[in-house]
């Protein structure tokens, strides 16, 4: 089985208010645990104004600079090659629910399957202190699925 994972980034929470601002998506073939990168691009998303975007986290926090996506294509110039991988492969994400926000709100039809966060869960017993359980790091997922010494099998 193929899978489009998505990954996008934005400036903050609200698909109301905030911006996509670098999109990514790779098909996972399941059977023979191939990866292939498939869009991986910074956008300018209608919503975005630098005086109001310019200082988000993930330009204070990342190598994105806002002024890539004031210098970046409009997300209209991708947004059929974009919808054409969702047409083809069912979606994930991690924390699929964000990103699905965000992408619906821009006018994608997405057919989505579980969440790799939230199903990734049950393998870690990892609490906070009140007891809830933590979602395991991209990080923590990759290592215990796809490492092995050090090593990836």
């Amino acid at each position: 089985m193929k899978i489009l994972v998505v990954d996008i980034e934005t400036t903050g929470f609200n698909q109301e208010t905030d911006a996509i601002v670098e999109i990514g998506m790779a098909i996972v073939d399941t059977d023979t645990s191939e990866v292939k990168l498939v869009f991986d691009h910074v956008i300018k998303d209608p919503k975005f104004e630098l005086w109001k975007h310019k200082d988000a986290w993930i330009f204070q926090n990342t190598t994105l600079t806002s002024d890539e996506v004031v210098k970046a294509e409009p997300l209209e110039t991708y947004f059929d090659e974009i919808q054409s991988y969702f047409d083809k492969y069912l979606m994930t994400a991690f924390n699929k629910v964000f990103d699905l926000r965000f992408l619906r709100h821009a006018g994608f039809v997405i057919k989505d399957t579980k969440c790799i966060m939230h199903t990734s869960t049950e393998y870690f017993n990892e609490t906070f202190g009140n007891g809830n359980k933590k979602w395991p790091s991209v990080e923590k997922i990759y290592n215990q699925f796809f490492m092995e010494n050090g090593e990836v099998y």
